[in-house]
């Protein structure tokens, strides 16, 4: 494909589209904020205008963050640069305020960012797609809440959506980026996991482990919407030098790989 711009070649034909051209909600976790500033904004929301959103406990006086409604390449989106999790304090539906938003926005896609540990593998694989996870956080965002006319007993065959799933791989194939598929254990944090933590994991057939996704993309599901998850595993499942900063670093030396399959999706749907 030589001689054609980033936009020509991620457009090429030989991957149709596969959604119709809605807005797409971004949801960004640790480290990933490089990509709202793609964005050609809109309009900007601030999270405190969300239903069920609320501070993270502790930590009153960090400043809101804000969605931001635009476009990249051209494509509609709602990107939403920070997520919420348990072990800040939030309650399931509190953690999957972003995601009820981003519905009533008319999104009717949502692709989520975010770092994780490794469990089997190694990190020689710079990304990963998730293909299905394992709920071990001991809650559920349905509880007591439902959509209007839906049953709260919602399927979660196929919550990651194949087609995604596969336009995701053609995308970073065509690229040259390592993007192998695998399960994805939430535990509740904010503690790691242990050493016999990490062997019950392997036992499960986790091949990823962190601290968010999973209450999202059920809350996701429950509304209707297609999911796309992609992860960044930035170091061995439990290991005793994890840090916040490690792994904000590990997310920023990806940077471009993250950027130029987000990218590659979005100009294909």
């Amino acid at each position: 494909m030589a001689g054609m711009t980033l936009r020509e070649e991620l457009s090429s034909p030989s991957i149709p589209p596969v959604l119709p051209s809605r807005p797409v909600a971004l949801l960004l976790g640790s480290g990933f904020k490089g990509l709202a500033g793609l964005v050609k904004p809109v309009r900007r929301i601030s999270y405190a205008e969300m239903d069920g959103y609320a501070p993270h406990i502790g930590i009153q006086s960090e400043r809101v963050p804000q969605a931001t409604l635009g476009t990249i390449d051209g494509i509609s989106t709602m990107v939403y640069p920070t997520r919420l999790h348990l072990y800040h304090g939030h309650s399931a539906y509190e953690v999957t305020s972003l995601v009820r938003h981003a519905r009533s926005s008319g999104c009717e896609t949502a692709v989520f960012l975010g770092a994780c540990g490794v469990v089997n593998g190694d990190l020689s694989e710079s990304l990963g797609v998730v293909t299905d996870h394992i709920n071990l956080t001991g809650e559920n965002p349905l509880v007591g809440w439902r959509a209007p006319g839906q049953d709260s007993f919602v399927p979660m065959e196929e919550a990651y959506d194949r087609e995604m799933r596969d336009l995701a791989i053609e995308v970073a194939q065509a690229r040259g980026i390592d993007l192998r598929e695998g399960v994805y254990a939430e535990m509740r944090g904010p503690s790691l996991e242990t050493p016999a933590e990490v062997r019950a994991l392997r036992m499960l057939g986790a091949s990823f482990v962190g601290m968010s996704l999973t209450l999202e993309v059920i809350m996701a599901r429950a509304l209707g919407m297609r999911v796309l998850a992609i992860v960044l595993p930035t170091n061995p499942a439990g290991a005793a030098w994890v840090s916040h900063r490690s792994v904000r670093a590990e997310v920023t030396s990806f940077s471009r790989e993250v950027e130029l399959v987000v990218r590659g999706v979005l100009a294909r749907l």
